[in-house]
């Protein structure tokens, strides 16, 4: 059983050292960093990060190859990796967020992703490479310094396509936020098994990681309050209808969010109305300590056995009093 941290890279330095140190010494497996255009640099950050540990693994969760070139992705990917002594991971998605501030077409994600995956490897092996195509315009291009050793890359996303492209060629799958409930993530395992199927792998051999906000503490109302708005806005921009209801979501539900005209105009009492639970935990492990931890072990029940959490402050706990409530509430009790 393995637990993980994201972190989005907001807020300040020290406070982000004393989230890596605290992740590392409570057990956590990896941290996690977004990489979105606005917010403090990723690389920056895993840099940071590894500066001032010495055991938790460091990924980007996750990149994308719109706004950065493989070219550039392996070269800061493989630096990290040298800095951390052969801790790095790399986090690749399809855009999402992360391109949000762009003017690109995300045109071909499946391909492009696939592509870039296969353009990182080769270079991470020290080969040269060439891609005269859309989006990279790569020529002749070899990295002037060796990886320390292999690097994982995962694959991240909520659709079937993406999700069997994790399962297809990488070493490991990221069942994005909003794969939390329990059928979801057996939706995502289905997925995830169909692509490593199609080219032969074993499923047991990909590390599927269920990705999910986490709002812990004593006050349920609380905790749900503090991921509500953040919730609503990703099922009204980036979650389909159809997903939502193919993971058994109602229509009431998804009438109620949907419906929403302005999210941060709503009062904490409004938006509890309008954001039911099943919405919620569709992204969020949300609630008391009990709650989380019984929200958990119903997911550990189908076989999920990896999940990363990324922490929400609340009315009770910052970010790092959560994940040392999560550890001692819920992963201690497993």
């Amino acid at each position: 059983m393995k637990f993980s941290v994201g972190h989005l890279p907001t807020g300040s330095i020290s406070d982000f050292i004393s989230l890596s140190k605290s992740s590392e010494d409570l057990g956590y497996d990896t941290l996690f960093i977004a990489d979105h255009a606005t917010k403090q640099n990723p690389y920056a950050m895993l840099s940071l990060a590894a500066s001032n540990t010495t055991r938790i693994n460091l990924g980007t969760g996750v990149t994308n190859p719109y706004s950065r070139s493989p070219l550039l992705t392996a070269s800061a990917i493989s630096t990290i990796n040298s800095i951390s002594n052969g801790r790095a991971i790399l986090g690749l998605g399809a855009g999402g967020h992360g391109i949000s501030n762009f003017s690109y077409e995300k045109q071909n994600p499946i391909s492009t992703l696939k592509n870039s995956v296969e353009l990182i490897r080769s270079l991470l092996n020290s080969q040269t490479i060439s891609d005269s195509g859309e989006p990279f315009n790569i020529t002749n291009a070899k990295l002037d310094f060796k990886s320390r050793n292999k690097i994982p890359i995962y694959i991240a996303g909520r659709g079937p396509m993406l999700l069997e492209l994790a399962g297809a060629i990488a070493d490991g799958a990221i069942a994005g936020a909003g794969l939390t409930s329990v059928d979801a993530m057996k939706y995502a395992t289905n997925r995830v098994k169909v692509g490593a199927e199609s080219t032969g792998r074993n499923f047991k051999d990909i590390d599927l990681i269920c990705w999910s906000f986490l709002s812990i503490c004593h006050d349920r109302a609380a905790a749900l309050d503090a991921v509500a708005p953040f919730t609503a806005q990703l099922v009204q921009d980036a979650v389909p209808r159809s997903t939502l209801e193919s993971f058994g979501i109602s229509a009431k539900s998804i009438d109620s969010v949907m419906g929403i005209k302005n999210i941060n105009s709503l009062t904490k009492l409004e938006l509890r109305s309008k954001v039911p639970r099943e919405i919620i935990e569709l992204f969020a492990i949300a609630g008391t300590p009990q709650q989380c931890l019984d929200h958990i072990l119903k997911l550990i029940d189908i076989g999920i056995s990896h999940f990363s959490i990324l922490p929400f402050n609340n009315s009770e706990n910052t970010a790092i009093d959560s994940i040392e409530l999560f550890y001692d509430s819920v992963i201690q009790e497993i």
